[in-house]
């Protein structure tokens, strides 16, 4: 097995063993305030510590898998079934609808080519950029979200069909399934992030729904939280580009 593909399904297991305690199994110490409790070290008791609150943090960031995964996943469905559909759109409309797509593209996103970038040292070159080129997708979340007045779950709205334009300017370029299927996996990994800045901005999750990028944002009594849940950060960024990373190379 190469070192890709077991990165892959270690990483997606993970990911799936974090969502199913999240679904399945009580996690009422992620909700239960006791102000008594507050603010007390790594222990064995409690893994992470606790926060200002008194909520068990390595508890909230299970619990938190469910809302950080599922926000990801509902943003690369609607943004695949978007952009598909506009995909489709072009291949029958006129031939300047086409040539619309890469100007919303790269207006969307800046670099359009960061999307899929196969090989891993691409990837690490152009990481900057990527983070650049989805400041536009969030500034237009924030004024939708500030505009609205919705926070949490309505961000996938928002973000979902944004994403589906370049999900469609790659699908019309390329006339690919698999392109676009290897997009999506990369759109998972920015949609989580970017649902991770806005959780940390208090414009995400609601309250008192963790999610990992509120652990950002929540006192602790030391930096463990922080990167406990950076990691579930790059665990999500190893599995999804090793997965756009596979299927990419079989198209």
């Amino acid at each position: 097995m190469k070192f890709r593909t077991a990165i892959c399904f270690f990483f997606g297991f993970v990911l799936l063993l974090a969502l199913f305690f999240a679904l399945l199994l009580s996690l009422h110490n992620a909700y239960v305030v006791n102000l008594g409790n507050s603010l007390v070290p790594p222990s064995s008791t409690h893994l992470l510590g606790t926060d200002e609150l008194g909520r068990d943090v390595f508890i909230r960031l299970l619990a938190g898998s469910k809302y950080t995964i599922l926000t990801g996943v509902t943003t690369v469905l609607l943004a695949g079934a978007s952009g598909i559909l506009i995909a489709k759109g072009a291949q029958v409309m006129p031939k300047s609808f086409g040539r619309f797509l890469p100007v919303l593209n790269y207006a969307c996103f800046v670099v359009p080519s960061f999307l899929l970038a196969p090989q891993w040292p691409n990837r690490l070159v152009t990481a900057v950029l990527c983070i650049l080129s989805i400041l536009p997708l969030s500034i237009l979340a924030l004024i939708v979200v500030s505009v609205a007045g919705s926070i949490g779950w309505a961000t996938s709205l928002v973000l979902g069909p944004l994403w589906g334009i370049g999900v469609a300017y790659i699908f019309h370029r390329d006339r690919s399934f698999n392109a676009a299927v290897a997009l999506m996996a990369s759109v998972f990994a920015w949609s989580v992030l970017q649902h991770g800045v806005l959780d940390a901005l208090g414009l995400g999750v609601t309250p008192p729904e963790p999610s990992w990028g509120s652990m950002f944002s929540a006192q602790s009594h030391s930096w463990w939280p922080e990167a406990a849940a950076a990691f579930a950060f790059v665990v999500v960024g190893a599995f999804a580009f090793s997965l756009s990373d596979i299927v990419s190379r079989k198209s």
